[in-house]
């Protein structure tokens, strides 16, 4: 404790005495140190301005280039990577014309960031993710991916995340981390999308007769696609229906539509051909007589 009074004290008396030594001056050296630190704080201020102005216009050419050869995940990560580090480097050099020993300043950076890296190495592990989220070019910017039980469009690839629009205009930030050690299902990675659809008949309906119906169906849809072929098929007996499925091909980009439309002309010819959606029924059985009474007027029970 005392100790540190002591250095407090020190400290005190240092500052006073050069403020002292500034008061004692002669006005003529005053002069001079104030325009000496005015130069600096004008060369200072010269060198932020023209150097973030020719910063962003190297981006810009960055940018423009690398759209030509890269993806556009690849092409905004490097902008990203240059502009920041040519901030680093502006910052740097104004310290520098400032009279700051550079060497010390970035001994004391790399000591802060040793220890900032032990701190935070989810950071660093979703950093080296996103490196390689954009090396492999398996999720490009549009596209609709399934992560977690997530499911949305890629609005944009960053260096430490993700970020998905979900269809009701909802921003979601995946780390890319998890990206990585999880399985990503890419919805419209491929230029077609299959449709399904699954539905029950009446048991009274043929099966034959269903299957032939549901084929016409998916033909004589506009953006039903005829390669691939579609799948129809008989699923099985279910509960209270016979099973199909419908898997009809089509552009990503008519994937809603076609899901719409299908359904609708599946139930506007079924009616037409009299085959018929069944109702869920539940037959029981008991084992012993069941009493049952009716209470109430004969109009009521009516």
């Amino acid at each position: 404790m005392n100790m540190d009074f002591m250095a407090a004290a020190a400290s005190r008396e240092d500052i006073w005495t050069r403020t002292m030594d500034f008061l004692n001056m002669p006005d003529w050296l005053k002069l001079e140190m104030v325009q000496s630190v005015g130069a600096k704080i004008l060369h200072v201020v010269i060198w932020l301005v023209v150097s973030w102005i020719l910063l962003k216009l190297l981006c810009q050419v960055l940018r423009k280039i690398t759209s030509l050869k890269m993806s556009p995940q690849a092409s905004r990560l490097t902008v990203k990577i240059v502009k920041n580090a040519g901030y680093i480097i502006i910052g740097v050099e104004a310290f520098a014309l400032m009279g700051f020993d550079i060497l010390t300043l970035l001994g004391a950076a790399s000591i802060i960031g040793v220890a900032v890296g032990f701190a935070s190495q989810t950071s660093l592990s979703n950093i080296i993710s996103g490196l390689f989220l954009v090396g492999e070019k398996q999720i490009n910017l549009g596209d609709m991916i399934e992560v977690g039980g997530i499911t949305g469009n890629v609005d944009s690839i960053n260096l430490m995340s993700v970020q998905l629009r979900l269809a009701n205009n909802t921003m979601v930030r995946i780390p890319n981390e998890m990206i990585i050690k999880n399985p990503v299902s890419n919805i419209t990675r491929f230029s077609t999308r299959r449709c399904d659809l699954d539905l029950g008949v009446d048991y009274n309906c043929d099966i034959e007769h269903v299957v032939t119906v549901l084929e016409e169906v998916v033909k004589q849809n506009r953006l039903c696609l005829d390669d691939p072929a579609p799948v129809i098929m008989f699923t099985g007996f279910q509960d209270s229906s016979l099973g199909f499925k419908i898997g009809a091909w089509c552009l990503k980009d008519n994937f809603l539509d076609c899901q719409k439309t299908l359904a609708h002309d599946i139930k506007h010819r079924f009616a037409a051909e009299g085959i018929s959606f069944p109702f869920p029924t539940r037959s029981l059985e008991s084992r012993t007589p069941i009493k049952v009474e009716i209470s109430g007027t004969p109009e009521k029970n009516q």
